[in-house]
C-alpha cells in the first residue's frame, strides 16, 4: 500500500467492547482496542495516504460454534464483507459498517461540548 499509495483496510469489529459481558474480558478489551485502532488509523492515514481507505465492519453475531444458533449465516456475512472490500469509494474512509449498512454513531453531549470547546482554540 505504501508503494501503490492506495489500498483498503477493513478491521472486523464488535460491540463487545462497548458492553462487556462477565467472563469475556479479553474479548471485550480486544474489540474495544480494535475499534480505537480503526478510528486512529483512519485519522492518521487521512492526510498521509488519502487513497488508503480504512473501515470498521461489524458483521453481527454469526451462527457458528462460538456464535449463536440463531445468528447470521456466515455465508451471508461473507458476501457483505466481500462487497465492502470491493467498494473503493474514498467516502467510506473512517466509517463503521454494521452488517451491510453504514452505522451512524450517536454523539454524546460530552463529545459535543468537547468538540465545541476545542474549536474555540
Amino acid at each position: 500500500m505504501l508503494v501503490q499509495k492506495k489500498g483498503r483496510i477493513i478491521n472486523v469489529g464488535s460491540f463487545a467492547g462497548d458492553d462487556p459481558r462477565q467472563g469475556k474480558l479479553g474479548y471485550a478489551v480486544s474489540k474495544a482496542g480494535a475499534r480505537c485502532f480503526s478510528l486512529a488509523l483512519a485519522r492518521e492515514l487521512e492526510s498521509k495516504l488519502p487513497s488508503v481507505i480504512v473501515t470498521e465492519w461489524i458483521p453481527g453475531i454469526l451462527c457458528t460454534r462460538y456464535g449463536q444458533p440463531d445468528g447470521i449465516d456466515p455465508d451471508v456475512a461473507a458476501c457483505w464483507g466481500v462487497n465492502l472490500a470491493l467498494d473503493d469509494r474514498v467516502e467510506l474512509h473512517g466509517k463503521t459498517y454494521l452488517k451491510d449498512e453504514e452505522f451512524i454513531r450517536t454523539t454524546t453531549i460530552r463529545q459535543k461540548l468537547r468538540k465545541a470547546v476545542a474549536s474555540m482554540f
